[in-house]
Formats: C-alpha cells, structure tokens, sequence
C-alpha cells in the first residue's frame, strides 16, 4: 500500500518488516554468492514489495560494487525522492531517476491514477527538500508516451476484492480466448506534478470506429467506490509491462555494447 495510506506502524508490523528485510537480504546474498556470477540484473518490486526492494538497494547495491551490475530498479507503487532540483541524494545516494531506455544503473518509480483523477484539496504529501519521483516508462525522457499493457481478460488483479466487474472488451462482446489484452494503442500516460504529489496519469485515446470501448477495471475500491488517492495502484505494473519490457530489453543491448 502506498505510504501516505499506511496504518501507523505497531511493534508487531516493525517485527515483521525486519523479519521480512532480513529474508531479502538473505536471499540476495545467496544469490550473488551461488547464482548471478557477475551478469547484470534487473530489481523489481511493487507496493509493498517495492519497499523491500528499496531497503535491499540501500543495504546491498547503492554505491556498491554490485552497482554496476544494475540494469534497472523498477519501483512501482512507492514513495522514491529525489533532492529538490537534484537526481541523487534522497531515497537513494548514489542511484538516479532513469532517464532515457539506454541508461542503466538507474531506477524508475512511478504510481498510475486515471487522468480524469482530481485528489482533495488535502492530499498534499510533505517532504521538505524532497521531490516525489515519477518516470514515465513509455517515455523516459519526459511527456507523453503510448503504453503496452497487459490486462486480464476476465478482470482478475492482484486484489479481487477491491475491484469492480470488467466490462466487455469489445462493443460487439466478441469472445477472447487469450487470457490477457493489450489495448494497444489505445492508453497512454505522462507524468503529473503538483501540490498533490507526482502521478503517472492514464489516459484512454479511442477513435470513433474503434471496435474497443476502451474501459478496463482496476481502480483501488472502497465500500464500492474508487479511491482517488489510491488510483490504479492495483494496474500499476499491467499497464506498462510491455512498456517495461521494451526498456530492459533496450538496457541489456546498450549494456552489452559497453561491456561485450
């Protein structure tokens, strides 16, 4: 869950955050130790599981050897800042936002919420000298970009219960057999900075004679409702798999033409 929405922390919850860090850490160290032999790798992570990649980063990559092994940190459903103006020095003191599909070495941190999203006056996130990071992965350098995503054809997400009825891909209610779909083409997203913190917003650009109305389901329910501040957290890695794909692939080839 995103950290503005988290309960306060408990001794129980501190006890099983170190009981879960400590796993990480030690199923990386076996890793590194018996498995990677010295290739390059990519760290992924989401929500929650994104805030143990992050603790793992600081502890074992961040300014580390291991470092210039990285490909990417993929960071989706966090909090990751940046010093104001700055691109090193906040979440991480050594690893900057990436910028562009062939660097490497660099992390990318994003949270999905529909473009139509208007977050209450209230929702100001706070961090004094820090900047909410966003990278766009279907356009790193900046703006907007076409995604690639890869949504389930029955409507099933990673939180059943927090979400509404997928409505018929076509308007036809043609049968698909595949289990996921693509859409492509047809979404697309930028990142948002505001008072409201930093977002990768949405969009939906269908034609008049497309065939896909274009509605998928995936918003953060509550008693039935979409939560605003909660958004498409629950999509945020569908949305841009293949997006995400494209760029690792392009980071591998700029990192074997570095180092044959």
């Amino acid at each position: 869950m995103r950290p503005d929405f988290a309960k306060p922390e408990r001794s129980v919850y501190r006890a099983a955050g170190r009981i879960g860090e400590a796993d990480v850490l030690a199923a990386w160290d076996h890793y590194m130790a018996h498995d990677n032999k010295g290739r390059p790798f990519v760290i992924i992570g989401h929500s929650q599981g994104a805030n143990r990649a992050i603790d793992l980063i600081k502890a074992r990559i961040d300014g580390k050897p291991a470092q210039s092994r990285l490909l990417s940190a993929i960071l989706p459903g966090a909090f990751v800042m940046v010093p104001s103006g700055g691109q090193v020095g906040g979440t991480f003191k050594n690893i900057p936002p990436c910028r562009d599909a062939r660097q490497t070495s660099c992390f990318m941190a994003f949270n999905a919420i529909r473009e139509e999203t208007r977050l209450a006056e209230d929702v100001r996130p706070d961090f004094p000298g820090s900047d909410l990071v966003c990278t766009n992965p279907a356009n790193l350098a900046g703006g907007s970009g076409v995604l690639e995503p890869y949504l389930s054809t029955t409507g099933e997400t990673i939180l059943p219960e927090l979400t509404a009825e997928q409505k018929p891909w076509t308007v036809n209610n043609d049968a698909i057999k595949t289990p996921f779909v693509n859409l492509s083409g047809m979404l697309s997203a930028r990142c948002r900075v505001d008072v409201h913190g930093a977002f990768l917003v949405v969009g939906i650009n269908r034609e008049p004679k497309d065939k896909r109305p274009g509605d998928f389901t995936g918003d953060w329910l509550a008693d039935g409702r979409p939560l605003d501040v909660m958004g498409l957290h629950i999509l945020d890695l569908n949305l841009v798999a293949g997006n995400l794909a494209d760029v690792i692939r392009t980071q591998t080839e700029a990192r074997q033409a570095a180092k044959p």
